[in-house]
């Protein structure tokens, strides 16, 4: 290889270091970063009607990503979405799928949350869906439908009010019904204008018998705390004699005294039954065979 050659190989690889060294000192002074700028999140519905891939994901408003993939589960439909590393979602995230316009456009707003703790980006985010015009127009034409039922029922009702108050039979009975309810209250009237007076003794002479019963108790007042003196002195004497009568027979129960140990006491009961039994032979002998009796009545 002639010296020329090795020339232009030094220039070339001198060049290509050279570039490669500007393009670094660029990328540096820019702090451009060569890392994926965007993350997956799996975000599930129960219904994405409308929604497609390529939709929008947005935050207030703003684009941040957009839908992946939309898979179907058995009770929910799971969507995949590319979001910018600038959402920085948090454990309390939230998103739901609302209309973009009036032909049935959709989008995924998301809401980063506020919670202290990030949200694990391997986990799914659960979300809900605002219904479009189309649901709308549906709930309300089921709305109008009960209105309509509603009017109906009370237009016959106002037509059988109309029916009611148009026969003169029924207004004559109303009329009849309040001359009645006019009279009766003219007769109460009298009556309480008449009762007057006994209404009013009624509270004086219940004033009356008050004062005759306070002065009565008055007088007996020394008879009845001496009989109630008399009834608490009964009380206690009875009281003492029962806690006496308590003592004694806890006594008896416990075998103290004479008493208790015959009643408790097996060996005493066991020897008067034994000299019962001698007695009894004594008397059989005596009985049998009688007894001799020396009796010296005076001296000598």
């Amino acid at each position: 290889m002639n010296d020329t050659r090795v020339l232009e190989i030094k220039v070339g690889i001198t060049i290509l270091t050279a570039a490669v060294l500007f393009v670094m000192g660029i990328v540096w002074l820019k702090g451009i970063s060569f890392k994926p700028n965007t993350f997956e999140a799996q975000i599930v519905f129960k219904n994405t009607t409308g929604l497609q891939i390529g939709d929008a994901v947005t935050r207030s408003g703003f684009k941040v990503g957009k839908v992946t993939d939309i898979v179907l589960e058995e009770d929910s439909v799971v969507v995949y979405a590319s979001l910018s590393n600038n959402v920085n979602l948090r454990k309390d995230a939230s998103a739901r799928i609302t209309s973009v316009d009036f032909f049935g456009g959709k989008r995924i707003e998301i809401n980063p949350g506020k919670s202290s703790t990030p949200f694990d980006v391997e986990s799914p985010l659960y979300g809900t869906r605002e219904p479009d015009i189309t649901e709308l127009t549906a709930q309300l034409r089921a709305i109008a439908e009960d209105v309509r039922g509603t009017l109906d029922k009370v237009d016959s009702v106002l037509i059988n009010i109309n029916g009611i108050v148009g026969d003169k039979s029924v207004v004559t009975s109303i009329k009849r019904a309040v001359y009645n309810l006019d009279s009766t209250t003219v007769y109460v009237k009298r009556i309480v204008a008449k009762s007057d007076s006994k209404i009013d003794s009624s509270p004086s002479r219940l004033m009356q018998s008050t004062r005759m019963l306070r002065a009565l108790v008055e007088k007996s007042g020394d008879r009845l705390d001496t009989a109630f003196a008399s009834v608490r002195l009964v009380t206690n004497t009875i009281a003492h004699t029962t806690a006496t009568l308590d003592t004694i027979v806890s006594k008896v129960r416990s075998g103290d005294g004479n008493l208790g140990k015959m009643i408790y006491d097996e060996s005493i009961y066991d020897r008067l039954e034994s000299a019962t039994v001698k007695f009894d032979s004594l008397l059989n002998v005596l009985h049998q065979k009688g007894f001799k009796v020396d009796v010296k009545l005076f001296g000598d």
